[in-house]
Parts: C-alpha cells; structure tokens; sequence
C-alpha cells in the first residue's frame, strides 16, 4: 500500500507528489509485484488546480537515496483538462518524491 500526498509551491509553481509506504511492505524494500510499480499519472480537474497555465511540466524523482533523476515532459492537456505524465517504469518502494516543474 502507497500514499501519494500532493504538494503545490506558490515559489516556482511546482508540484509534488509525496511517495510514501503507511506500512512495511517486504523486509528487503523491494518489489512483490506490478502494483508496486507506478505507471503514468494523471492529475485530474487540473485548471482548478492552477495547472493549466503552462503546457509542459519538467518532471524529476528523488529517491530514497537522495539521487534525484529527470524523467519525461509531463503535458497539461485541455481536451481533458488533465496534467500527464507519460508511463514511467518507477518502482515506489524506492522513490520518495516525484516533482513537476513548468517550463
């Protein structure tokens, strides 16, 4: 089981959406299965949110490690009204973070 605690910054606009794991998963922290590895995000009624200004989102992840990667452009889409970020392959046992940055 995950949680996802989302973050907005009125500093640079960002967004964050906070990794963690209420209870412990396996004594090695690793994966047990597909649903401990997170896919595309979909940030629903994003106009309401303040994300439909900018179109495309940096996104980077922060991982237990400390270890900050870039990953793929998220992009707001109107016909939808959804911020995406396109599958990523992330194994959540591992990340802490995922940050969405406009550009």
């Amino acid at each position: 089981m995950y949680s996802l605690k989302y973050e907005t910054s009125s500093t640079d606009n960002s967004v964050k959406l906070l990794v963690s794991t209420p209870i412990k998963i396996t004594e090695t922290g690793g994966i047990i299965n597909a649903n401990d590895v997170l896919g595309s995000i979909h940030i629903y009624n994003a106009a309401a949110k303040g994300l439909s200004a900018n179109r495309y989102w940096q996104s980077e992840v922060t991982f237990k490690s400390g270890q900050v990667t870039t990953l793929l452009i998220a992009e707001y889409s109107a016909w939808v009204d959804r911020l995406i970020l396109p599958a990523s392959y992330l194994e959540l046992p591992s990340i802490t973070q995922i940050k969405l940055t406009p550009i």
